[in-house]
């Protein structure tokens, strides 16, 4: 079964502007969440209740706060493959217990996964009951994945890092290059922070690429691998992006992050928040 953008994009934000609890899911057409790994630093329950404390209504939820920490390579791939699925059911259902909005899974993908590990990794979005995940892969993943996301009917949004020499998506030619022709259930999840830092205007490649960017990571970079900051004070044009965001419809999802460090993680979170409503909702 084939899915057109317009289907996509109203299973993605049913629900969405603002929930019963109160907590704020949109600001003038614009989707506003959080990425969870903000919160890295405390376990779901405690990310959930930090959330709610701020006021916001979305999260994409990193896979930090999913799977056992310290496991990697075979140890987490056995995990994987045994992980109950009631288990992130579970956790669905602890962000609907609370009325905020699960919009899609953080998870990499990278070469030296398994088929299998591939399989259930998709079978875990479901049970989470997402339809997008973001991934940090290797361009060459593309290929292999596009056939699991058809499959389960999950989308991939391509996550760039900040290392054109890593094998990793970084620039706007690794997107063309890999998307080019294949399926539209793959896409970017477009992190401004990152694409500033080697060097990329986030806005241009919004202008070529909006119609397959599927979540926005909303942060603040210095050109030149320069370190994230807040918003305002680095060389992403996080101003611009919203704008752009809004003025010109484009219904994707943005997700703030925040990967610097701060004496009150909560208290930064609610202002960088607080940047983003104050933007979307002047002149």
């Amino acid at each position: 079964m084939r899915f057109t953008r317009r289907q996509w994009i109203g299973g993605c934000l049913a629900g969405a502007v603002r929930h019963g609890s109160g907590l704020a899911a949109q600001y003038r057409g614009v989707e506003v969440g959080v990425q969870s790994i903000s919160f890295q630093d405390r376990p779901l329950e405690a990310m959930l209740e930090a959330v709610s404390q701020i006021g916001i209504g979305t999260v994409e939820l990193w896979s930090g706060h999913v799977e056992p920490a310290n496991q990697t390579g075979a140890a987490l791939r056995k995990w994987r493959l045994g992980a109950d699925l009631d288990h992130f059911r579970k956790i669905r259902a602890l962000f609907d217990r609370r009325r905020i909005r699960l919009s899609s899974y953080d998870i990499p993908f990278r070469t030296q996964c398994t088929d299998a590990e591939i399989d259930r990794m998709f079978e875990m979005a479901r049970a989470l009951g997402v339809v997008t995940i973001s991934s940090s892969s290797e361009i060459g993943m593309a290929a292999r994945l596009a056939e699991f996301a058809r499959k389960h009917r999950v989308r991939v949004g391509f996550h760039n890092l900040s290392d054109p020499k890593s094998g990793l998506f970084a620039q706007p030619d690794d997107y063309r290059k890999a998307l080019n022709g294949r399926s539209e259930y793959l896409g970017v999840t477009l992190d401004t922070g990152h694409l500033t830092a080697v060097g990329f205007d986030p806005i241009e490649f919004l202008k070529e690429f909006h119609r397959r960017v599927f979540v926005i990571h909303l942060k603040d970079r210095k050109r030149n691998q320069g370190p994230p900051v807040p918003f305002g004070q680095g060389d992403t044009p996080v101003r611009e992006i919203l704008l752009a965001v809004r003025d010109h419809g484009w219904k994707i999802p943005v997700e703030i992050e925040c990967q610097y460090a701060t004496p009150d993680i909560v208290r930064e979170v609610g202002r960088l928040r607080d940047y983003v409503r104050q933007t979307l909702e002047g002149a």
